[in-house]
């Protein structure tokens, strides 16, 4: 059964609602470039190529900045700016083990196991974009209960001085 053939208001409004959606996703997406940055894990394989020409396009539109690492030496073609991976992959994000691999970075983290794996493989586009904006709701996600943590364990500790100090009340 096709709801949308007998109410097509529906596949109207779902449309509309999908647009909305990933316009929001873009809008936060461009907004997260100020303050990370991708590292990009690539061999000389024809899925790097394929995966290459999307981060470059997805950096161009969103404004990331980008490092490029080659995971099959120095001497390749298709990322000739590339760094070597001297051990970089095995450390970002907990080990990246597929390639070509985009990883998220943010410029005030030091600790790159903390980095995010966005995509593996091939991805288009708009992967990377939902991709991109989940990784900042989990890191969002993550801030805010390690704040909550923090405030309650201020508030434990607010609240066992506050007895320790009242004393009797002689």
């Amino acid at each position: 059964f096709d709801w949308t053939a007998v109410r097509p208001a529906v596949n109207v409004v779902s449309t509309g609602m999908s647009r909305e959606r990933e316009g929001r996703m873009m809008r936060e997406v461009r907004l997260m470039a100020k303050d990370h940055g991708f590292i990009f894990f690539g061999d000389d394989t024809l899925k790097t190529r394929h995966m290459l020409e999307q981060v470059r396009a997805f950096q161009a539109e969103y404004g990331f900045d980008a490092a490029f690492v080659s995971v099959s030496g120095s001497d390749n073609p298709l990322m000739p700016q590339a760094r070597e991976d001297k051990g970089l992959s095995a450390f970002v994000a907990r080990g990246v083990r597929q390639f070509p691999a985009l990883v998220l970075v943010s410029r005030f983290e030091k600790d790159l196991t903390k980095a995010k794996l966005i995509a593996t493989g091939a991805a288009d586009a708009m992967t990377l974009v939902r991709n991109t904006q989940a990784a900042n709701e989990m890191l969002r996600d993550r801030a805010s209960a390690a704040e909550d943590s923090v405030a309650a364990g201020l508030m434990a500790g607010q609240t066992a001085s506050g007895g320790a100090l009242g004393g009797s009340g002689e």
